[in-house]
């Protein structure tokens, strides 16, 4: 594909290219826009119904969030909390355990877990030691490990060691590490302090300690050029890491930078590039942006699949549990969210209180649901546009065609399916179809 060829597609994603703040949008649905959740604040008969649904429940899904960060890198678009010392992380993980027995307190069983995700912030900020009551905290709460399937704990290069390797090896049996570039130019420019030794380092602890483990590559950073990008994927590629998983450079509420380094069609030839060099290498397309190394890998893969924040292994109803600053809790057609950072004060005097700390409320509807099964259709290779209602057809007809006429999506027996040129647009596409129904909502209300 050519500059004019992705120019002419990029024209017809109206809402997509004028997006100002890309955590507008998330990275996975069904969790919507943070703005449209209602606060819980003073208000009993909501606490009340959140209770009632929770009672009783046993979730699949285990979220926690370990809020702590020794710095914020300019397009960290999550609140943070940067003022980690050992005292306040062993009063976190306090917290932490209190949350656990509230929920168990309310019926709540962790007997079926069979997915756990451990994100940030930075959880491998934390000690060897404060690891191990972590773990044995999750073990406590009834989580019978021998049914969980995916286990992952993200970690940095600049704070992970062997022994803390060791740790989580002997629970987590797949990590996420967030390299970016390895250009220590490019490094600089976005705040990261961290050296190309330690990312070397700390890829060779991963491999010495995991079969499985995930990159987190960034381009359209700030310093960063087409070179340096190359040079960043073929590093990895070369050493053979198990899973990579390549991202935009977002611009968000909470991100330092608020300038876009790349014009939109620069963003898809750098991540055609990335593609070409991928699938030159072997590497197998799982989603739009996720690759693995082999079909070994790809089926260890198949049991996380999804990030955190919300169940996507559901296709009817949430059956997850988030736990610490920021976590989301999806339980039936309910999402809950729990304080942040910037209110770890709220955070503390709920659960003193014996109440869960949360702090906002979303109610799925209808329109959220064929979002999602729209967006399932799409992961699972499918555009499942005509077997939507008459009514849902009509709020899609236009990108449904523009989609056919650009070759974005194929017939396929008796469905359409994204072609390749259409994965490399999958972020266009989903935004689009989440800002139509939005506005389709409006229009019927």
């Amino acid at each position: 594909m050519n500059n004019e060829d992705i120019n002419e597609i990029l024209k017809f994603f109206i809402y997509s290219n004028s997006l100002q703040f890309e955590d507008e949008i998330p990275n996975t649905y069904p969790i919507p826009y943070y703005r449209e959740w209602s606060n819980i604040k003073n208000n009993k008969e909501k606490y009340i119904f959140i209770a009632n649904k929770f009672f009783n429940t046993s979730p699949k899904s285990l979220y926690i969030g370990i809020p702590f960060c020794n710095y914020k890198c300019n397009y960290c678009v999550y609140s943070i909390l940067n003022k980690y010392n050992t005292t306040i992380a062993n009063k976190y993980l306090e917290y932490l355990q209190k949350e656990l027995n509230i929920l168990k307190t309310m019926g709540i069983s962790f007997s079926n877990i069979g997915r756990i995700y451990i994100g940030g912030g930075t959880p491998s900020i934390l000690t060897e030691k404060q690891f191990q009551i972590l773990f044995r905290m999750v073990e406590a709460s009834g989580v019978n490990l021998s049914k969980v399937k995916s286990f992952t704990c993200e970690v940095s290069p600049e704070s992970l060691n062997n022994k803390k390797a060791c740790i989580i090896s002997k629970y987590a049996n797949r990590v996420s590490i967030g390299i970016q570039d390895i250009n220590p130019i490019v490094l600089d420019a976005i705040n990261r302090k961290v050296k190309f030794e330690q990312i070397k380092k700390s890829l060779e602890i991963l491999r010495d300690y995991f079969e499985y483990f995930n990159v987190d590559l960034i381009y359209g950073l700030q310093k960063q050029t087409i070179l340096d990008w190359v040079k960043t994927i073929q590093y990895v590629v070369g050493i053979k890491v198990p899973e990579i998983t390549l991202y935009n450079s977002r611009i968000g509420f909470n991100s330092i930078n608020k300038e876009k380094v790349l014009t939109l069609v620069e963003e898809k030839r750098w991540l055609l590039e990335a593609n070409e060099i991928l699938v030159s290498e072997g590497y197998i397309q799982v989603r739009p942006f996720h690759w693995v190394r082999d079909k070994k890998i790809k089926n260890l893969w198949k049991n996380y699949k999804y990030a955190p924040f919300s169940d996507q292994h559901s296709k009817t109803s949430g059956l997850e549990i988030g736990v610490g600053n920021s976590a989301v809790s999806h339980i039936d057609n309910i999402l809950t969210r729990n304080y942040d950072v910037t209110k770890i004060d709220l955070y503390k005097h709920y659960l003193n209180n014996g109440q869960l700390p949360i702090e906002k409320l979303y109610i799925l509807n209808e329109n959220d649901f064929i979002i999602r099964k729209i967006l399932y259709g799409i992961e699972e290779g499918k555009f499942i546009f005509s077997s939507l209602d008459i009514s849902y057809q009509s709020a899609f007809k236009v990108l449904y065609q523009n989609l056919l006429k650009y070759k974005l999506i194929e017939k396929n027996k008796n469905t359409f399916s994204l072609t390749k040129i259409g994965l490399l647009f999958y972020n266009n596409i989903e935004k689009e179809i989440i800002f139509l129904l939005k506005n389709f909502k409006s229009r019927n209300v």
